[in-house]
């Protein structure tokens, strides 16, 4: 069995198809009309022009999925993303290692 580091296995990413985004578990949540401020659109020096609008659950790149929102500060927003490639590069070490287990 290899012993394979999470860095060299991150790196064989680029030719894997993505894992599958994210969807909601929640049922039931409130959806908040556009017009309501959050957090730092409250502030006077916020100015909607110069920020992008983040959705729970967008994707970009084809790569990053958003999660939630870590914080804010004056002159930027910290958000959480899901790699969905290294997701299935993971999966796909995990399964590999089984196999080998397995076999031996």
């Amino acid at each position: 069995m290899q012993n394979h580091s999470t860095f060299a296995m991150a790196k064989k990413t680029h030719p894997m198809p993505p894992s599958p985004p994210r969807t909601s578990q929640l049922t039931s949540y409130e959806v908040l009309d556009n017009s309501y401020l959050l957090e730092e659109e409250t502030y006077t020096w916020y100015d909607p022009e110069t920020s992008y609008p983040v959705r729970i659950g967008e994707i970009f790149q084809s790569r990053y999925q958003v999660l939630g929102k870590l914080g804010y500060g004056s002159v930027s927003t910290a958000w959480l993303c899901r790699d969905l490639m290294y997701v299935f590069a993971l999966l796909n070490h995990l399964f590999q290692l089984l196999i080998d287990f397995q076999s031996s």
